[in-house]
Parts: structure tokens; C-alpha cells; sequence
């Protein structure tokens, strides 16, 4: 069976079911990292906080975690993530009297700080195909 690149797009309807932006990730290869060949597609979700949106996408291509503006899909921040596939969600938390966004990961675990996106923390060895 040949492999078909999945893509990650994020889309912002109304109430309608109209769509009133969309952000596209562009093709991910979200499968197994000993296999490249093989893709078992996404299943992240996005978290809304603050008129912000953060999406995750981890897979075997460039990883990133990023906010965009909830008004219209503008980016706020993008990081770029040296990470495989996970089948995560960013997680929003206050700690240290920061807000900060959790993730887990293949190769690590780690938060960013929600407005700027700095990275606050990581610990190294999340293991194999983790999810939340």
C-alpha cells in the first residue's frame, strides 16, 4: 500500500458552520519513527485560551508548536519543536505565576511560555509514540 501524506489544517467557523479562517500545516507524515513509510494520521486538538489558539503538530517531518490570533488565524508565535510524532495537545497551565503551554514528546517533555513562546522547561525521554 503506498503512503498518502496526510494534511494538518485548523479551521475557525461561526455558529453558522461558516468558515471564517483557515491555517494550513501543510502534508505531515504522522506515523511510527522507525517507519517512515507508514502514516497513521493525526489526532491532536487545538486549545483555545485568552482569544488565542495553540496547535501542536509533531510528526516526522519539521515539528512545531505554535498560537495564532483567534480573530483571524495570524500567527503570535511559532517554535519550531526537534521532535516525532505524538499524538498530543498542547496543554495551558499557570505555573510560577506564568501561563504556560505543557506538551509532551518522543524525545521530550517541556512547556513554552504562552505570550512569547520561550521555552521555560524540558526533561528529556518521553518515550515511544506518546499521547496525552
Amino acid at each position: 500500500m503506498e503512503r498518502r501524506d496526510v494534511w494538518e489544517d485548523l479551521y475557525c467557523l461561526d455558529h453558522d458552520g461558516n468558515v471564517l479562517w483557515e491555517k494550513q500545516f501543510g502534508p505531515i507524515n504522522a506515523g511510527p519513527f522507525n517507519d517512515h513509510d507508514l502514516s497513521w494520521g493525526v489526532a491532536n486538538s487545538a486549545v483555545i485560551q485568552q482569544n488565542k489558539v495553540a496547535v501542536l503538530v509533531d510528526h516526522l517531518g519539521q515539528s512545531l508548536l505554535t498560537v495564532l490570533s483567534l480573530a483571524d488565524g495570524s500567527p503570535v508565535w511559532r517554535r519550531d519543536r526537534d521532535e516525532d510524532t505524538t499524538w498530543g495537545a498542547a496543554l495551558v497551565v499557570t505555573a510560577g505565576g506564568r501561563r504556560q503551554i505543557a506538551v509532551n514528546g518522543f524525545k521530550h517533555a517541556g512547556a513554552y511560555d504562552f505570550e512569547t513562546g520561550e521555552e521555560l522547561w524540558k526533561v528529556s525521554g518521553g518515550g515511544d509514540i506518546p499521547t496525552p
